[in-house]
């Protein structure tokens, strides 16, 4: 079948040109936070994140979801200065999420965006950014679905979660 040659090709792809230097960098940045870590996107974004919050929770990390939507209605007042926010998005260009991080900045927290795009505006404005591989999207019927970043996306949430993981079966 064409879809899943294309998938099985595009992770590939996307596993073999992964940057190994940059991913030690969040998992160290991520395993010396001491403090909330606030994980955040928007559209199919979101449901990956609350994914991740849930995964760095359940190995003893103090990780939340924070919706970007509810952000600008109060919600970013829990968020401090000694606070690491993690964001996700495939283009990095999304306005919703770029008045997120321009708002996020004036807490002086430390920041990082994770997209499959190297000229996202918010890897320009995080203090950390990380730009997973991908070629395209699934390329039968409509292409801008967000199915093969989506993929690399939770395979990349689950690399970071295992390499962070610090904690023994009897703790969890």
């Amino acid at each position: 079948m064409n879809i899943i040659k294309n998938i099985k090709d595009e992770i590939d792809y996307s596993m073999n040109n992964l940057d190994v230097k940059k991913i030690e960098t969040i998992k160290n940045l991520i395993k010396e936070q001491q403090n909330n870590i606030f994980i955040t996107g928007i559209g199919k974004c979101e449901t990956l994140v609350i994914h991740f919050a849930n995964l760095l929770k359940s190995i003893s990390y103090k990780a939340f979801h924070i919706s970007i939507q509810n952000s600008s209605h109060g919600d970013i007042g829990c968020v401090h200065k000694d606070d690491l926010v993690i964001i996700f998005s495939k283009s990095g260009n999304t306005k919703e999420v770029i008045d997120f991080l321009e708002i996020i900045k004036l807490k002086k927290v430390k920041t990082l965006s994770i997209t499959c795009s190297q000229n996202g505006i918010i890897n320009k404005l995080s203090d950390y950014y990380f730009t997973l591989p991908l070629q395209n999207e699934i390329n039968i019927g409509i292409e801008n679905i967000p199915n093969n970043s989506c993929a690399i996306m939770m395979i990349f949430i689950n690399i970071i979660t295992k390499m962070v993981e610090n904690i023994e079966l009897d703790m969890y």
